[in-house]
């Protein structure tokens, strides 16, 4: 089975209808599936395109989409196929020391590994 990493990016594409990337990345997630491709989901990815998601949510005062937000996410993304790095990562290691060790463990996974960023046009480059 292929596994591809995904990037905040892609993931904002698919949650909000209204984001440039939303076409893109649907058209990404039939391909993915119709491929049997398996998409691996960083908890820190996924924590970053809900926070985006909740302050595009509350600048465009749809605050009713939150609730569907969050479950259409529970629904698509269980725990158990969330990737998760950062609950192995003591909290109080400094702000930058936390980040390198998420970066750092991150890239040891991808390593030979594609990956799906906006960075690349939805176009999978390998790290």
């Amino acid at each position: 089975m292929i596994q591809i990493g995904i990037d905040t990016s892609v993931l904002v594409g698919l949650f909000d209808p209204k984001d440039v990337w939303h076409g893109p990345a649907m058209a990404l997630q039939q391909a993915f599936k119709r491929h049997g491709v398996h998409v691996a989901v960083f908890d820190c990815v996924l924590a970053e395109a809900i926070s985006t998601m909740a302050r595009r949510i509350r600048e465009q005062r749809r605050s009713a989409d939150l609730d569907q937000l969050l479950v259409q996410i529970a629904n698509d993304y269980r725990q158990e196929d969330i990737l998760w790095v950062s609950p192995d990562i003591p909290p109080l290691s400094g702000i930058f020391n936390h980040r390198r060790r998420i970066l750092r463990r991150a890239r040891a996974w991808y390593r030979g590994r594609p990956a799906v960023t906006s960075d690349s046009g939805f176009v999978a480059a390998h790290c």
